[in-house]
């Protein structure tokens, strides 16, 4: 009596394992017709320092060096390498070769060249174009290394050309701004404008975890809800996002679609339940704090010996508006871009709105530049270079 009693309770557990195994599968291939989770940027190639709760806004945001994966989304599947040195770039030494104009061009996820191959990236196509239009007397190359990170703005950006850019010795820095870099630099907090002034908050360092193979979970959490397009970005707090971070669930993060949406929404939650900061990406103060990050990032260069140029790349809706700058949004960084002197700006607009269909460059879902975007900018950039910065100079 006994012995059946045990045979039926085994027999009962097995069929509700079985059955708790077979609604995952359901679930899981239903989530992946219906409703994919991609891996997000921090699953595959990005890293954010950890940092105490306070301090997440202040995190170093990096590529993981030496990593080799495929980025994929409803519009995109492409492969990502990054290098030794934490960018998704040929290997370039520090040492620049004989007879070499090196351009260093810093930027976010456009520079990066999200959801484009690596040689479809407008940064690749500068640099083939710059060396397939040399004179047959000339034995100088151009090299065009690219800077890019996802979720940089201006203070990312400036704290890299000080602490790593400059070691490759730039002829040139190219300085690509993008709207959301203004909000991106007030809510990262690390620097202030004091009497006219750019101050650091506070000392700033590199951990070295951001710089290993192998990073610590992050301290941030930056993924993108599928359901409505929102980049969201949010500080580990508890046991459980800490728990969702772990090694341990990197196996079922990267191979199961369900398991990525449960932690999105649990995320989600989270954001949802959080007390609205409601930064204003437009407010005057991170105006003037952008502008002067910008002016730093010049003056740095200048004082290494580069040239510098500031390109402003569109928002996707710029050209379809008829505005008639990409900082029409910002009456401070306009004023103080048209103050510059000519030749040292560049605003992407101003070509890509003669553009037929303009929207056709950026991804329908996504709001970064497709293949066709980026071979829209070459050109564009090519011959802005040429015509302030790589003239030839006076014989004697």
């Amino acid at each position: 009596m006994k012995s059946n009693t045990r045979r039926d309770l085994c027999k009962n557990i097995l069929l509700s394992l079985m059955s708790i195994v077979v609604t995952l599968l359901v679930l899981e291939v239903g989530v992946r017709l219906f409703m994919p989770v991609p891996l997000v940027a921090s699953d595959l190639f990005l890293v954010t320092e950890r940092l105490p709760e306070v301090q997440a806004r202040t995190a170093r945001r990096a590529l993981k060096p030496n990593i080799q994966c495929r980025q994929t989304s409803a519009e995109y599947d492409v492969e990502v390498r990054i290098n030794d040195k934490g960018l998704r770039d040929a290997p370039h030494p520090y040492a620049k070769p004989p007879h070499t104009t090196r351009i260093l061009v810093l930027g976010d996820s456009f520079v990066f060249g999200y959801g484009v191959e690596e040689p479809q990236r407008f940064t690749n196509l500068l640099e083939a174009r710059l060396n397939s239009k040399k004179s047959g007397a000339s034995s100088q190359h151009y090299e065009v290394i690219s800077a890019g990170v996802p979720s940089w703005g201006t203070v990312d950006e400036l704290l890299y050309l000080q602490e790593e850019g400059l070691k490759y010795h730039p002829d040139i820095v190219l300085l690509c701004f993008y709207e959301n870099d203004v909000r991106d630099n007030d809510e990262r907090d690390l620097f202030t404008i004091r009497n006219g002034q750019l101050i650091a908050k506070r000392t700033i360092q590199q951990s070295s975890k951001t710089s290993s193979s192998k990073p610590a979970p992050s301290a941030s959490y930056i993924t993108r809800d599928p359901f409505n397009d929102r980049v969201l970005n949010v500080t580990n707090t508890d046991a459980i996002s800490t728990a969702l971070r772990q090694p341990h669930t990197s196996f079922l993060i990267a191979h199961s679609h369900l398991a990525r949406l449960v932690r999105l929404m649990w995320f989600k939650n989270k954001i949802a339940d959080a007390p609205q900061e409601g930064l204003e990406e437009s407010r005057a103060g991170a105006q003037e704090l952008t502008a002067h990050l910008i002016t730093q990032v010049q003056h740095v260069s200048e004082q290494a010996g580069a040239t510098f140029k500031l390109v402003l790349i569109p928002f996707k809706n710029d050209a379809t508006y008829h505005r008639a700058s990409s900082l029409a949004k910002y009456p401070i960084l306009l004023k103080w871009a048209q103050k510059q002197p000519p030749g040292l700006v560049l605003d992407l607009l101003d070509g890509i709105r003669t553009i037929p269909d303009p929207e056709s460059l950026y991804f329908k879902i996504d709001r970064h530049l497709n293949a066709r975007g980026h071979a829209a900018v070459a050109p564009r950039l090519e011959a802005f270079l040429r015509r302030t910065a790589l003239r030839p100079k006076p014989s004697h």
